[in-house]
Formats: structure tokens, sequence, C-alpha cells
């Protein structure tokens, strides 16, 4: 009988043991002799899920666990390793941060009359974060961006500006914070007055981690001054090369050449016998009939006589294109609009530019063309070749792999 009282103990307890560990306790059970450990059972120490907590710590299921913070790392502790930057074409060097992303091919800002020559950042999805409603930043972000500015742009609007000198050239810089900084929570823009062919802005915008403590922010905001402070100390700016002269083609037969990307769902025709450009990625593309106009021309150069020349480009959906004055038309089934344009060199250069709304992207292409000097017969018949080149390459633009 005793033992069958015992046994039904053991059990009651066992079922409290149990319910012990769910959080709901175990008063009123005593050890009996068949369960000579049932005192010791409730989990203080190492269980076979880790440690657990000891019931004066155990967090209640009422009330929300309070979690403490981690300080944000200070990232001026970290050294930096410095990658400089020279453009001889457009006359400016700079250094910047040697682990930076490359992001220019998805900046979507543009300023009028300026040449994007280099957009980076510290995080390699640095458009995509910004241009989210409410921007997140987990590890922060720093961006630098540089413009050649053409001679006959105005200076930038730089409310109380400091002057400065850049490589013994005038500028002019500018320092906002907070809600003037959006979405940034500090930028610093700079304007140089260079040479005569052109002028530069940089800007350079920094905020620190999302929720990041009082620390963290502060800490944050000193590294960026840092690396702005260092970026400016090494800007350096060159006088332009000579522009050299280029040989007249003439007329002839043309076979052509379809380039394309599946990543960027475009394919187009050029001529065959186009130079395009050693630094051409899949999303900047350029084409020239002579072999020195394979990349960006110089603008302060004057158009060197017979040649033609394609520049092309991928943006986001996101990006807006000035389209004033350009006239709607459609290619490859899709909205475009397109300008024509005589006289900016001489009064026989001839240019067009283009915009295509694809179903992913947009696509802008800018296609210039200027005769020799010779008869006006040769002359004409360049122009009118290149007119035909133009036309073609828009009629055999189309989109997908």
């Amino acid at each position: 009988m005793n033992d069958h009282i015992a046994k039904k103990n053991y059990l009651l307890c066992l079922l409290l043991l149990i319910l012990g560990l769910l959080g709901l306790g175990m008063a009123g059970c005593e050890a009996s002799s068949l369960s000579p450990t049932a005192s010791s059972a409730t989990p203080t120490g190492t269980s076979v899920f880790g440690v657990w907590p000891s019931e004066s710590h155990r967090a209640s299921p009422i009330h929300p666990v309070q979690v403490t913070p981690t300080p944000t790392p200070q990232p001026a502790d970290v050294p930096v390793e410095w990658l400089y930057i020279g453009d001889p074409t457009y006359g400016i060097s700079w250094k910047e941060p040697n682990n930076w992303y490359g992001i220019q091919e998805n900046w979507p800002i543009s300023i009028p009359g300026a040449i994007l020559l280099r957009a980076v950042a510290s995080e390699k999805n640095a458009p995509l974060l910004l241009s989210s409603p409410q921007p997140i930043f987990p590890n922060g972000l720093i961006v630098l961006t540089v413009y050649a500015v053409r001679p006959e742009v105005p200076p930038p609007a730089l409310h109380d500006a400091q002057p400065i000198t850049v490589s013994g050239q005038t500028g002019w810089i500018q320092e906002t914070k907070g809600a003037a900084a959006m979405p940034f929570t500090w930028q610093a823009t700079l304007f140089i007055q260079g040479t005569s062919a052109y002028s530069y802005t940089l800007s350079f915008g920094c905020t620190p981690p999302t929720g990041a403590d009082d620390a963290g922010q502060t800490g944050f905001q000193a590294f960026c001054q840092q690396i702005w402070k260092h970026i400016l100390e090494g800007i350096e700016i060159q006088g332009t090369p000579p522009c050299a002269p280029v040989p007249t083609p003439l007329p002839g037969p043309i076979t052509w050449k379809r380039i394309h990307s599946d990543w960027y769902q475009y394919s187009f025709e050029v001529p065959s016998g186009w130079y395009e450009g050693e630094t051409a990625s899949p999303d900047r593309r350029h084409f020239s009939s002579v072999p020195m106009l394979s990349g960006p021309f110089p603008y302060y150069c004057p158009s060197p006589y017979g040649w033609m020349k394609l520049d092309f480009g991928v943006h986001p959906l996101q990006y807006q294109p000035d389209l004033t004055g350009m006239d709607p038309v459609t290619i490859a089934g899709r909205p475009a609009w397109v300008l024509l344009g005589k006289g900016r060199e001489s009064a026989s250069f001839v240019e067009f530019s283009a915009y295509i709304s694809g179903p992913q992207y947009w696509y802008h292409l800018w296609f210039g063309c200027a005769p020799g000097e010779g008869e006006n017969e040769v002359r004409e018949a360049f122009v009118a070749q290149c007119t035909d080149v133009m036309e073609h390459i828009l009629g055999s633009f189309q989109f997908g792999p």
C-alpha cells in the first residue's frame, strides 16, 4: 500500500517537474524514496539547450526582453588604403578609399552641363539604398561624386560657402547637416574654379549606421570628416593635353555588327569597322570611326573633322532624363524621344540624342558626326552617310538578349 502511494507521489512530482520546466513552477512536491534527485531537478545551470537562466533572471512572458544596444564600432581605428584616380582628359586627379565601389553606372543624379567622372560609395548597393522612400543604412554610407563642369555653366548656388584654395585654384566649400543634408546626415559640396576648359564639383555625403548609439554616430561622422580631409588634400588640377588632328575618312560601303547585353536587355548594330573603347562595360559603351575617339572626347577640343562617334548608356528606371525640346517617337515598340542638332562646332556638325524607355531600363544614345574640310560634294556625301548611320542604329535597336 505504501509502495502504491509512493508511486503515485512520484508520478505526481514527475508531472509537476515537467510543468516546472515549462515555467509553471512545482510547488508542493516533496522528495520520495523513489525519486532521490527530484529536489534538485529545477534547472539553474547548464541544460541540453545551453545556459539556463535562474528564476531571478528569467524573462517574464508578459514583458518584452530588454536588449542593450551594442556600441557601433569606431571606423576611425581602421586604416584606409588609398587609390589615386587621374583623368588627364579633364585635367583633375584625386584619391579615394581603395575598397569603395564604383556606382556611376547606376547613379541617378545628373547636373546639367556637367560630366560625371566618378561616383563611388562605401556600399555596393548605395543607389538602391538612397532611392528607398525610407532608407535604412545597416553599415552606414559614404558617397563621393566628381563632376567636370563645362565653362558656360554657372557655378552652383552654394549658400554660406567658405572660400578655399585647392591645388592653386580658387574654390568654395559648403557643409550641411540634418534635414538640409538629407538623405545624408552630413554633406560637403566643393566647387573648384578650374582652367578655361573645365571647373569641378565634388560632393561628399555621409550617414552613420541606422540605429547607432550616440557614440557610434559621433565616431562615424568623425571618420567621414577624416576621409573628406584626405580627399581634399589629394586633389590636383593639371593642364589639359593638346588636341590632336584627325584625318578625314572618305565615305565607303558599311558592313554592320550587332552588339548586345543579356543582362541589360538590349542589342543594336554599329559599323563593323568602328573602334570600341577599352574601358567599355555593358552599361557604358563608346564607339568611334577613329581610334582616338573611342573614349569620352575632351569638350575643350574643337571637334576633329571626319569622324563619327556613338556614346551609349543604360540607366535605372528611376532615372529622370531631361526631355526638353525632344520629339516623341517610337523605337522597337517603346516610347522614345529624339533630338537632332546641327552647327555646334561647325556649320556641318551633326548630332542626335535619343532616350528610349525600355521595360526595365532607360537607354541613351548620343551620336556625333563632323565631315572634313574638303570639297563641298565630299562633305555633303559624308553628312548624308552620317544620317544613314544614325537612322540604321536607331532602327536596329531591340530589347531582350
